[in-house]
């Protein structure tokens, strides 16, 4: 989990095409092996807004 440091996220109803969002805190996880997600706070964005979001979403991994 440690190794997701920053995602691209769209937000419905937010033109962000070229944002690049920051994680606040990772909330939890689901899921197993390549199914598993994470919950993400996304830095700046209130509880509400944290989305479920694959591995592979982290630039980390790019």
């Amino acid at each position: 989990m440690a190794d997701i440091l920053a995602g691209q996220k769209h937000f419905e109803g937010i033109d962000d095409t070229d944002e690049t969002y920051h994680v606040d805190a990772i909330l939890g996880y689901k899921g197993d092996g390549a199914n598993r997600k994470y919950l993400v706070l996304w830095e700046g964005w209130p509880p509400s807004a944290a989305t479920w979001e694959p591995r592979l979403n982290s630039s980390s991994n790019k």
